[in-house]
């Protein structure tokens, strides 16, 4: 019995789970939730805590098939109404699910999301599958307010509505949002923690940057933090905080200094992005970065000031 869960939501004392089964075995996802000391809500038969009369909150939400004619994928998607059961205190997470984009925290005036690996944030960034379209079709206008890399997974927040974007849009030109990352690197730095402090322009024609160790001409500064957590393998897991902001700082930043990232192929090592050990820490093989956990901040007179010091945090989708 194998299964993949991701946390979705969690909201008083409950969490939405977006499950997908390896296997099919009688009552798996019951009994193997169960099993961990999580039970599904309202689970007669495996939870000793659920009520004579709960429905169990359990519910194929998403079907993908092969067309018998003409071969396409298609997929079905149907969510639990509201009305039924605890699926209420969900629904503007189960929206996003129903998008393909796990929502991290939403209300009327910000959607932050949990972006996959491969899909571009902003329409105005090129392709048609994009976390703007998404979310704009399951809830309306929503303004992107910064970039991660297509390859980069993790948390990425949305405007929606004007007033929103320019509280956001400020507070990023000013810095006070804090954006911390999760990374697997080749190798191990020099020292176990401390600060890249780097220069670099940008290579439109290679769509890249070049990174110096001094000032050149054209260039900008690109400052990180980082500590390592943990080295196995001749990997290491490490977290970085963004000090500035510039494209590709991260990827670029960490092959300088001779410790790409696992998976990036554009600043890294291919043959080593083949080498056995990453299926180890990649289910999928994609670039070992993501974003997981932003802080807010922002001015007392902002409409966004009631977000003040709130922290969200999700779990990267590599391990070491």
């Amino acid at each position: 019995a194998s299964l993949d869960y991701t946390r979705a939501a969690y909201k008083n004392g409950l969490s939405l789970l977006d499950i997908e089964l390896h296997t099919g075995r009688h009552h798996q996802i019951r009994v193997q939730l169960a099993s961990e000391g999580l039970p599904i809500w309202g689970d007669q038969r495996y939870n000793a805590s659920a009520r004579a009369g709960q429905q169990i909150a359990l519910w194929a939400y998403s079907l993908t098939i092969e067309h018998p004619v003409r071969h396409e994928r298609m997929t079905f998607t149907a969510l639990p109404p509201s009305s039924l059961g605890i699926w209420g205190s969900f629904s503007e997470e189960l929206k996003g699910l129903e998008a393909g984009l796990p929502v991290v925290y939403c209300d009327g005036n910000v959607i932050i999301v949990n972006k996959p690996s491969g899909l571009t944030v902003a329409e105005a960034d090129g392709g048609g599958n994009t976390c703007e379209a998404l979310l704009r079709r399951a809830f309306g206008e929503v303004y992107p307010v910064h970039r991660l890399d297509s390859p980069t997974s993790g948390l990425v927040i949305f405007a929606r509505n004007a007033m929103a974007k320019s509280c956001l849009d400020n507070a990023i030109r000013a810095r006070s949002i804090k954006k911390s990352y999760r990374l697997i690197i080749k190798g191990r730095p020099q020292r176990a923690e401390g600060r890249l402090r780097l220069y670099a322009v940008k290579d439109s024609a290679g769509a890249m940057v070049r990174v110096f160790d001094t000032p050149s001409a054209g260039s900008v500064e690109m400052v990180t933090d980082y500590r390592v957590i943990k080295s196995a393998m001749g990997l290491s897991l490490a977290e970085a905080t963004l000090v500035t902001g510039r494209t590709h700082q991260l990827r670029a930043s960490f092959a300088h200094i001779g410790c790409p990232i696992a998976g990036d192929d554009k600043y890294g090592d291919r043959s080593f992005n083949r080498d056995e050990r990453l299926r180890r820490v990649s289910k999928r093989g994609a670039l070992c970065l993501c974003a997981v956990r932003v802080e807010l901040a922002f001015d007392d007179e902002c409409v966004l000031s009631y977000l003040n010091g709130r922290r969200f945090e999700i779990e990267p989708p590599f391990v070491l």
